[in-house]
């Protein structure tokens, strides 16, 4: 259930980081992993999951991918933002992940999604 996964994932973290208070964030991991809009993000059945997956741009550049979701006919970028209003930065950087993410994978549909952890909600880019 999504309550264990949240669990074992602060786990993780309160380990990871020395957390003092990492149940702090319980409910809104919670909310998160419950939203409707985020299933396809959080649940993938048909797809490789990569969290802050580091690409190189052809000019040498390295970039960090939040969430990278590679599946048989598709590339997903996912790109966490705290709220809507760091949409325009966010849609820029997203763009930029897209035409790296592109020469990597040439023959899939690559995709990209701005998710905003204030609402639980996401946009394509």
């Amino acid at each position: 259930n999504i309550e264990d996964i949240s669990d074992s994932a602060l786990l993780k973290i309160k380990a990871r980081f020395q957390l003092v208070d990492a149940w702090f964030y319980r409910e809104k991991l919670n909310q998160a992993l419950k939203a409707k809009d985020l299933e396809d993000i959080f649940f993938v059945k048909d797809g490789d999951v990569f969290c802050e997956r580091e690409v190189v741009a052809e000019n040498g550049d390295s970039r960090r991918i939040d969430r990278l979701i590679v599946k048989i006919d598709q590339v997903w970028i996912v790109d966490y933002k705290s709220s809507l209003e760091a949409e325009k930065k966010g849609s820029d950087q997203v763009r930029e992940y897209k035409q790296i993410i592109s020469s990597i994978y040439p023959k899939q549909k690559v995709r990209g999604f701005l998710v905003y952890l204030d609402s639980f909600t996401m946009s394509e880019v």
